[in-house]
């Protein structure tokens, strides 16, 4: 099943190529949080009762900076947004290597104002990969976009 609903999954690609890529993140996000239920107490902690906002289905074009943090070691742009509908916080880390094409990606996580308050330039990465899932996109995912959780990659 996690293959299924996995990011450039098979699911996805054809909610992608058939039009209904907005009802393909809700139904993975519903899977995800019912694969969640084995969390541990500290990931729990993290977890959020999602409001039903449209940012927490991908619709991520109104979410605005409240905070640039810099760029890290790694040279990723991290910054906080805000969400205008429903004041969620999330995490954004950008990393782009500019000489090689179609390397730009970006990753939105759900932060609570506890975990905010954790976060600087430096551990803002691992952060998101210890969150239970976050947003993905750009032109390394040939503009497709999605939810999934752990490691990030960023070799060209």
């Amino acid at each position: 099943m996690r293959v299924l609903f996995a990011p450039t999954g098979p699911i996805q690609e054809v909610s992608l190529s058939s039009g209904w890529e907005d009802d393909f993140i809700e139904l993975a996000n519903r899977f995800d949080d019912a694969v969640a239920s084995g969390s541990s107490p500290a990931e729990e902690d993290q977890q959020l009762t999602e409001p039903k906002c449209r940012c927490f289905g991908g619709r991520i074009d109104q979410l605005t900076v409240t905070k640039d943090l810099g760029l890290d070691s790694r040279f990723g742009e991290v910054s906080v947004l805000l969400c205008p509908d429903c004041g969620q916080h999330w995490l954004r880390y950008f990393y782009e290597a500019e000489a090689f094409t179609a390397s730009g990606r970006w990753y939105l996580g759900v932060v609570t104002p506890e975990l905010l308050a954790t976060v600087n330039v430096e551990n803002a990465k691992s952060t998101l990969e210890r969150l239970n899932w976050y947003l993905y996109g750009g032109s390394y995912y040939e503009g497709r976009s999605g939810r999934t959780s752990g490691e990030i990659l960023l070799n060209p």
